[in-house]
């Protein structure tokens, strides 16, 4: 039976469970008739079945077409194919038809150390990093060549005045050169705007400076950078602690346009189903049907699903089942490998798409016309269902009648929904949290490739650094006339 996942030699009582076998039962007890359940042959194949070159139907449409049976159960759509070969109930049911991908790792290890701040937020840091290397060499510039300038000025002319020799000690003249000195070494650090930008950096990162200058202009200013790197690098370090304490994040696809942009092959069974996304309007569904793949082997396709390249299509309760299914395959082997010593591989987390391709009404499937027959022996030989001999046809049409109320009822009261949650209530019980197994407040190597990636690019640009000074060294300074390396002191004046 097309949409229940039983073996083909399960008994009829396991196959009752199920919620299209449930409907059969309120006809049975509407039209008073005894069902016979069979599944045929190909099914498990075939399912709904496919159109051959000569024009015969393989499946479920198959036994429709050979009238072999009354009633056909098996989450038939209401599609064009389907009303071309059956006659459909009305809809009992709706199924929403969408998606089991797998579940990616964002692995962004790699960009650790960027990953506390935004991109802006970045921008913003870098651009008051630069300023206040520039504004701090700008002051540095601005106090010798003027302030320095004065007072070095008007020391030499005191020196000179001897009125001043007379009446100011030699010791307090030569404290004042030495004082000058001072204040002169103090600045010398951020005289080259880029040893400026280095030392404005290392107070960001909370490093001390060689010498603080003694003007106090600059004592002030970098007394208030001193408080805006504290701000900094304490948002930061709370950032990076939070990111190294966190799991790490899973990427999930939820959308169509989602899915027809990544790389993974979809499918299902059916060439219906991929006609279905080639003629639709909308281009992301076009797009998934470009790439749609027909598969017939159920299993096969969810074990692509766990290994990452593959989405299956198909009802989300069917989808449901099968995750439970294959994460108790998944601990089965775990279990297995652990026994053994051996390495396991774990496969990805399959996530079920919380986007709706489309929702499906499901119907019962009836021979096509066979209430409009005048034959009724023939429906008698039915093997679906066995009908008492005294029925005519304008018994039948009444009986039919009947049995659409029924199913309205049914519908009506919830019964439908309930026979659907109870089938479904084992698949929800096994299905196990899909964080029970993440990583908690735990720091590993793999976590730490943004501290080696940064090692990396910082011997990669040094190394370039370097060759590029000794490219420089021999063929534009040995090659200047002014060069001479008894002399050095002259040349680098």
């Amino acid at each position: 039976i097309p949409g229940t996942k039983e073996d083909l030699d399960t008994e009829l009582s396991s196959l009752m469970k199920k919620q299209k076998i449930f409907m059969a039962k309120i006809a049975e007890k509407s039209i008073n008739f005894k069902a016979l359940v069979y599944v045929p042959p190909d099914v498990k194949t075939e399912r709904w079945g496919s159109l051959r070159d000569n024009d015969s139907y393989t499946g479920l449409l198959g036994e429709a077409v050979s009238r072999n049976a009354v009633f056909f159960l098996g989450d038939l759509h209401y599609t064009t194919e389907h009303l071309h070969v059956l006659d459909l109930s009305v809809p009992y049911h709706t199924e929403c038809l969408t998606f089991l991908t797998p579940e990616a790792l964002n692995d962004n290890s790699w960009k650790l150390l960027v990953l506390p701040f935004k991109l802006y937020t970045w921008i913003a840091v870098l651009f008051t990093l630069f300023a206040g290397g520039f504004i701090i060499h700008f002051f540095a510039i601005y106090y010798k060549n003027h302030v320095m300038l004065h007072k070095n000025h008007t020391i030499d002319n005191a020196a000179k005045n001897g009125a001043l020799k007379e009446l100011v000690a030699p010791k307090k003249s030569i404290s004042k050169k030495a004082k000058f000195n001072q204040e002169s070494r103090g600045l010398r650090i951020f005289m080259e705007i880029q040893n400026s930008i280095m030392y404005t950096y290392s107070m960001l990162m909370l490093v001390s400076l060689p010498r603080l200058p003694d003007a106090w202009f600059l004592r002030i200013f970098i007394g208030w950078w001193w408080l805006y790197s504290i701000l900094v690098s304490v948002a930061y370090r709370a950032s990076m602690t939070a990111t190294l304490a966190n799991p790490v994040q899973r990427v999930t696809i939820d959308t169509l346009s989602q899915l027809a942009n990544s790389p993974i092959a979809v499918g299902s069974w059916g060439e219906g189903r991929k006609q279905f996304f080639l003629s639709s309007l909308d281009p992301n569904t076009q797009k998934i049907g470009t790439k749609f793949e027909v598969t017939t082997i159920e299993d096969e396709a969810i074990s692509r699903v766990a290994n990452g390249t593959f989405a299956y299509y198909e009802n989300i309760y069917v989808l449901r089942e099968a995750r439970a299914k294959r994460q108790a395959l998944e601990v089965k082997r775990r279990k297995s490998a652990s026994k053994l010593n051996r390495t396991f591989k774990q496969d990805r987390n399959l996530h079920i798409m919380q986007e709706c391709v489309i929702n499906m009404p499901i119907a019962l499937g009836l021979d096509k016309n066979s209430p409009l027959k005048p034959n009724v022996d023939r429906l008698v030989t039915k093997k679906l269902i066995v009908l008492p001999p005294h029925i005519t046809l304008s018994v039948l049409k009444s009986l039919y009648d009947v049995f659409l109320q029924q199913v309205q009822r049914a519908i009506e009261a919830g019964l439908v929904q309930k026979w659907l949650n109870d089938v479904m209530e084992w698949a929800k019980n096994s299905e196990k949290p899909l964080d029970t197994n993440a990583p908690k407040a735990l720091i590993n190597l793999h976590k730490l490739y943004g501290a080696l990636v940064a090692l990396g690019i910082g011997y990669s640009l040094g190394f370039i650094t370097l060759v590029y000074e000794i490219l420089h060294w021999k063929y534009i300074v040995l090659k200047d006339s002014k060069y001479d390396k008894y002399y050095l002191d002259v040349f680098y004046k």
